[in-house]
């Protein structure tokens, strides 16, 4: 098999958890399937399992900190609870793009959440929607987009942002806009 092919095998064992498990549960069968000879993959199984998940949760980690500064905000107002729901909700395999991937992953979990009542403070999930639409707008050449909220998620922004108090924040509908101009810099954006 070609370097190449074996190099994405690898990266595949430190990023997909399930095709980890799989491999080092029957090395040949699953090797083979992906067009390992017996011998490769007999060599690719002598990698120790337990260094191999070390570097799989190293890699998560840094996915996690990437991530975090993606939805900053979001990061601070889950604060420990954070990295649990990374991981609850990420993609394993690492693509191009993996940033907005991880974060509309994490979006889209704290909404179930929100939706069936367990997220805790339920405002979360807006404001990580509120974030990732931030980077949606700096990542076109021109757009508008509308978005919906159930929370004041401008001043539960602000608030985080300069370390102040949330409260009890009560719902209270607030629908925002992102319009990027083609040749101009910059988001113009408001919430009403």
């Amino acid at each position: 098999m070609a370097l190449a092919d074996v190099q994405a095998i690898l990266a595949r064992l430190f990023t997909d958890g399930a095709f980890r498990a799989s491999f080092f549960h029957d090395p040949v069968t699953v090797g083979g399937a992906l067009g390992l000879e017996a011998n490769e993959a007999s060599t690719l199984a002598e990698l120790s399992r337990d260094e191999v998940e070390q570097f799989a949760a190293v890699i998560r980690r840094k996915r996690a900190d990437d991530l975090r500064k993606v939805l900053p905000l979001t990061a601070r107002a889950l604060g420990d609870g954070f990295d649990r729901h990374f991981v609850a909700t990420s993609v394993d395999a690492v693509r191009p793009g993996r940033h907005r991937d991880d974060a509309r992953a994490m979006v889209d979990g704290l909404s179930r959440l929100a939706r069936s009542k367990a997220l805790e403070p339920p405002w979360a999930a807006d404001l990580a929607r509120y974030e990732m639409t931030f980077g949606e707008a700096m990542h076109r050449s021109a757009c508008l987009l509308v978005r919906r909220f159930r929370f004041p998620v401008a001043r539960l922004a602000a608030a985080i942002h300069c370390g102040a108090p949330t409260g009890d924040v009560k719902p209270r509908m607030t629908i925002g806009t992102w319009l990027r101009v083609p040749g101009r810099r910059g988001i113009f954006h408001r919430i009403w």
